[in-house]
């Protein structure tokens, strides 16, 4: 458990109190670095939240910059959990800023609801 990831997502204005509670568990698990890795089942049961929800949650954070996620394959018989990486620094706000949300991001756009605390500048 980071403390400076947990103050971080505390600090964050998000109205959706499913993507913040996401948020928060990842955050809960999180090295100082912001890297965390929780699979769906761990995140289901302390988030008291369906799947579904869950992925939802997780796909909105990741297209507001939020998160970074890296995908695993699994060896044998089961996945890798994901690594979740929370952008402390803001970096991934700043490269969407830059660069754009890449076109397959836009079909689904997160819910107008959601709000960020400070954004850097």
């Amino acid at each position: 458990m980071s403390v400076k990831c947990s103050t971080w997502a505390w600090g964050l204005a998000i109205s959706n109190s499913s993507r913040k509670l996401v948020l928060l568990a990842l955050a809960d698990r999180a090295n100082d670095d912001g890297e965390c890795w929780l699979g769906m089942a761990s995140l289901e049961a302390k988030c008291s939240m369906s799947r579904r929800t869950v992925i939802r949650a997780l796909a909105d954070l990741e297209a507001a910059g939020l998160i970074g996620v890296e995908r695993r394959a699994g060896h044998g018989s089961g996945r890798l959990p994901n690594v979740y990486r929370l952008d402390l620094t803001g970096e991934l706000q700043k490269a969407k800023r830059q660069f754009g949300t890449p076109q397959s991001a836009t079909t689904t756009p997160p819910s107008a609801n959601l709000t960020l605390g400070k954004v850097p500048t």
